[in-house]
């Protein structure tokens, strides 16, 4: 998704937003695509605006397109804290979730940032009801990736 944040190895830069400070690397870095953020804000458990639909219509045109060609589809589920606290509506996790089964990609939750606790449920996947198979952890963080195979 637009503005991720996943680290500063090649691979976790190349899936992430290119900023100024990873551009020295782009000759290295593999191709990978992105889709814009919903539009969501909330504070104090009351939202102000929330619209995933343009988000949700432009993941689905890139499945469409490349489904057969994608390895996977990692996200930040929740908030992209490094783009800004940027948030994600209520069930958008779940409907990313469903559209990455339909076209059977793989889906990779990376939950360092809202892992163990930090956005209600131990998991964001949990908040969403998204079921899991395996997590890994990172740097002695939360849990990092959540995904399940395809079909």
């Amino acid at each position: 998704m637009e503005g991720a944040y996943h680290g500063d190895t090649f691979g976790t830069m190349a899936v992430g937003e290119r900023s100024e400070f990873h551009r020295r690397f782009n000759p290295w870095l593999f191709a990978a695509q992105t889709f814009p953020a919903p539009v969501h804000s909330e504070c104090a458990g009351k939202v102000g605006l929330s619209d995933a639909s343009a988000s949700l219509a432009a993941l689905k045109v890139i499945l469409e397109r490349d489904a057969a060609t994608t390895a996977c589809l990692i996200l930040e589920p929740r908030v992209q804290g490094a783009a800004g606290m940027v948030q994600q509506p209520a069930g958008f996790v779940k409907a990313v979730a469903a559209l990455c089964r339909q076209y059977d990609v793989h889906l990779i939750l990376d939950e360092v940032f809202t892992g163990f606790g930090r956005v209600g449920a131990l998991t964001a996947a949990e908040t969403e009801g998204v079921v899991r198979i395996s997590s890994a952890s990172r740097k002695a963080s939360p849990p990092a990736t959540c995904h399940w195979p395809p079909r």
